[in-house]
């Protein structure tokens, strides 16, 4: 291939060197961090993170069903209506826990949605949970025949554990972080449901509906998942803790937009709602979430702190 003419060769390096210096530019580079809300402008993760734990403990009632789950019912003087839980077990060893609100005394004009078929081939090979053992408010139950799951009901709490060790794998609300906020069909006069963030409003019709839960992985010095986006490190890094510079939580809000910061917890382009970490006896898992809402957005944030690796997950649907 012949080389460009002379009198073109100086043009093209002129151009070259004009894009190498408008790419390394930091406006070309920058995103623009003041249009995207941080967890403290945010009413429900900045609720979530100063929330004292066990500030909204409330005890269960258990309760097996024919089909073979295991049900539960949490009531709290903050809830308009009770909690129930479902506790079901899927192979060959997933644990599925599901929480909603009951509706079962009345039948309110709304309610969260629930999107059908979502694992119909898993839901159809549903294992059938044994008679938990209940002693001093703790039930046992055995999910296969190196796993138990232990249920406390006083404050509750849920934890997985080795069947003969009795080491704990997995725990959720050991921190007492939990918190389910109801739909509600009228606002309080003292209350107010509007948000706005610059020229936004949201206006919560049916008020503040976020979900709070902490989920412990126990003995993993690195836990993987959430970002989609690239990063020098596959192991998430925490968010609070000695040493971490930046504590905003991790944010898993799906938009697309071409500006992100490859070493930042705001994932904007993407987020895999999936956490799991690996140990040498053996893996856990996290997610995916099973409630996606028609016409509704999902934003979630997370917080990673680093002892032995506890997780804060926020949700908050607006309709």
């Amino acid at each position: 291939m012949d080389p460009p003419p002379r009198r073109l060769a100086a043009p093209l390096l002129l151009l070259l060197l004009l894009l190498l210096l408008a790419a390394a530019s930091p406006a070309a580079r920058a995103w623009k961090k003041d249009e995207f809300r941080n967890c403290n402008q945010t009413p429900f993760c900045k609720r979530a993170r100063i929330r004292a734990p066990h500030s909204l403990d409330a005890p269960l009632s258990l309760a097996v069903s024919p089909d073979g789950f295991i049900s539960a019912e949490q009531s709290h003087p903050s809830r308009w209506r009770p909690l129930v839980l479902r506790l079901s077990a899927l192979p060959p060893h997933a644990l599925r826990l599901q929480i909603d609100e009951d509706y079962s005394t009345a039948t309110p004009p709304h309610r969260r949605f629930h999107v059908p078929d979502v694992l119909p081939d898993l839901e159809a090979r549903t294992l059938h949970l044994p008679e938990p053992k209940t002693a001093a408010g703790v039930s046992t139950v055995a999910l296969s025949s190196d796993l138990d799951v232990v249920v406390k009901h006083d404050p509750f709490e849920l934890t997985v554990r080795r069947a003969g060790s009795g080491d704990p794998v997995l725990s959720f609300n050991s921190h007492g972080l939990f918190d389910f906020e109801p739909m509600r069909e009228s606002k309080p006069e003292d209350e107010t449901w509007e948000e706005h963030f610059r020229s936004h409003t949201d206006k919560r019709p049916r008020g503040p509906q976020s979900i709070t839960f902490d989920v412990s992985f126990y003995g993993a010095h690195f836990v993987y998942g959430l970002p989609e986006h690239g990063s020098t490190s596959l192991a998430l890094r925490p968010t609070r803790g000695p040493g971490v510079e930046e504590s905003e939580p991790y944010r898993l809000f799906n938009l697309d937009v071409f500006e992100y910061l490859h070493e930042s917890p705001f994932g904007l382009y993407g987020s895999i709602q999936r956490r799991c970490r690996s140990m040498c006896l053996h893996q856990v898992g996290m997610g995916p979430l099973p409630r996606r809402t028609g016409g509704s957005t999902h934003c979630g944030w997370l917080r990673l702190v680093s002892l032995m690796h506890s997780s804060l997950l926020v949700l908050s649907q607006r309709m």
